[in-house]
């Protein structure tokens, strides 16, 4: 999409100022440019009754030449619900070079962050944190992180997060299976003893065999049983990955509002340490992300002044936006530009005189309803061609305008 252009008239805009803006932006238009037609003020009832009088709406309302988040590019957000497991995650974080994922609700509302780094740390985190985590993974989320099928799903799956592997015989007759998640091979007794003991699910490793007896009774015990193809190490690394994402994200979290100035964004997320920002909108639903090369390598808002050529009389914060065009008819002002410009200043008695002209020289005539914001304009900054402004200039454009507009 091409860069927009605004184009504003001065404060506490006239006739002129308004409707030069809007004819002025529809012929940047036609011409293949991104024009966007503004004001930096109310409608006076003059202007108010010009605009209903010709069916035309107002410009779009600006209060300053600063960017706002919602001007820029920003990156598209990965986003994860916070029921997904930690694999989901981790993939999720593969996908994008801010290496973070936004955690979002059913309705994309912001919920909290998960980045690489608290991923990571998860692995690093000792064993009673590590069997507080699994006991909130789930049957489903567990079959899915060792891509197992469900053989026996239990009605009251509650694990108490230890994941066993017994080995000898030993382990096996004293240790204790209750409610743990337990990986086992084709090993009948070992099977059948999980079972007896209640564990909360047998993940059958390697598809060894389990017979049709067992999964009975492992039914009438009320006892989850998984099967997958995977290898004994790889089920004890990828499980730990069952949890939910939600208890290892960040809940409290630096957000960027859409309709927040850039630089005021800026000055907050710049004394964090974070890759990357949500960007939410006034429900805090997610719009996107942004990082600190988003903040600081932004392009500025460009502007073309109509009507105005002063500081004291263009749009706030100018200084903060980059003027690329002034047309005007009153004395040169004060205003200073980084680069040159095109400036074109005419003794004349209207603004939207000038604009017409420009209509000219670039072979196009403007629409019937745009001829009739022109005349409007030029009739009542002339004063109905009486001003001492007014110029022979004024009145021959005036009467072409008023035979395209079909206006006497």
């Amino acid at each position: 999409m091409l860069e927009p252009i605004y184009i504003t008239g001065h404060k506490n805009p006239d006739t002129d100022s308004i409707c030069a803006a809007i004819a002025y932006a529809e012929l940047k238009q036609m011409l293949g440019q991104n024009a966007i037609a503004c004001r930096i003020g109310d409608i006076n009832p003059e202007t108010e009754f010009v605009l209903n009088k010709f069916q035309v709406e107002a410009p779009l309302l600006l209060q300053s030449a600063k960017s706002q988040i919602c001007d820029i590019d920003i990156d598209e957000a990965i986003m994860i619900q916070p029921h997904k497991n930690l694999e989901n995650a981790w993939n999720s974080v593969a996908d994008t070079t801010n290496k973070s994922v936004v955690v979002v609700d059913d309705e994309e509302k912001l919920c909290g962050v998960a980045s690489l780094s608290a991923l990571s740390n998860v692995m690093m985190w000792d064993s009673t944190q590590i069997q507080t985590l699994m006991t909130q993974a789930t049957i489903q989320s567990l079959a899915e992180v060792t891509e197992a099928k469900i053989l026996v799903e239990s009605g009251s799956f509650a694990p108490d997060g230890r994941v066993m592997i017994p080995v000898t015989k030993q382990e096996l007759e004293n240790e204790d299976f209750t409610n743990a998640i337990v990986l086992v091979g084709d090993d009948v007794t070992t099977q059948e003893k999980m079972i007896q003991d209640h564990c909360a699910c047998m993940v059958i490793v390697n598809n060894h065999y389990i017979s049709d007896e067992m999964i009975e009774l492992a039914k009438n015990e009320n006892v989850s049983i998984i099967k997958t193809s995977l290898h004994l190490i790889q089920v004890a690394r990828k499980i730990y990955l069952a949890p939910p994402v939600e208890l290892v994200m960040k809940r409290d979290v630096e957000t960027v509002r859409t309709d927040e100035y850039i630089d005021e964004a800026a000055k907050r997320v710049l004394k964090t340490r974070f890759r990357s920002y949500p960007v939410v909108d006034d429900e805090n639903k997610v719009m996107g992300a942004v990082s600190r090369y988003h903040l600081l390598k932004y392009r500025k808002k460009k502007f073309v002044l109509v009507d105005h050529n002063e500081k004291s009389q263009t749009i706030d914060d100018v200084e903060q936006g980059e003027i690329v065009e002034i047309i005007d008819h009153h004395r040169i002002g004060n205003i200073e530009t980084n680069q040159p410009i095109i400036f074109r200043n005419q003794n004349i008695g209207s603004t939207c005189s000038i604009i017409y002209q420009i209509y000219k020289e670039n072979g196009i005539v403007p629409s019937k309803k745009i001829a009739s914001l022109l005349l409007a304009a030029i009739v009542s900054d002339t004063m109905n061609f009486n001003s001492p402004t007014t110029t022979p200039i004024d009145k021959v454009l005036g009467e072409e305008l008023a035979q395209i507009a079909g206006l006497n």
